[in-house]
């Protein structure tokens, strides 16, 4: 069992990794944040996974990556933020 628990969370880590290539080298036009999406739950998948394994520091590591990109869908949001309306101007 703990085996399988690293393989499902090292390929939620994989999959989440995917998405975000597809996310930032595909340009398909407002379907790209729809691709983030999908890091949702690859990444609570591998999450809940991680958490079975037996040792301490791979368990900690592996929850921890894999919510980091649980929550990557709000990277691209903060970066606009933090960027300001001025990218919209320098767009148009």
């Amino acid at each position: 069992m703990k085996n399988k628990a690293i393989i499902i969370s090292l390929l939620g880590i994989a999959l989440n990794i995917v998405v975000w290539c597809i996310y930032l080298f595909v340009n398909s036009g407002e379907m790209n944040m729809m691709v983030l999406l999908l890091t949702v739950p690859f990444g609570i998948v591998g999450a809940i996974s991680g958490g079975f394994v037996e040792r301490a520091f791979p368990k900690v590591m592996l929850m921890l990556v894999n919510i980091l990109f649980t929550l990557s869908i709000v990277y691209p949001f903060i970066m606009w933020a933090l960027m300001g309306p001025s990218i919209l101007q320098n767009a148009m």
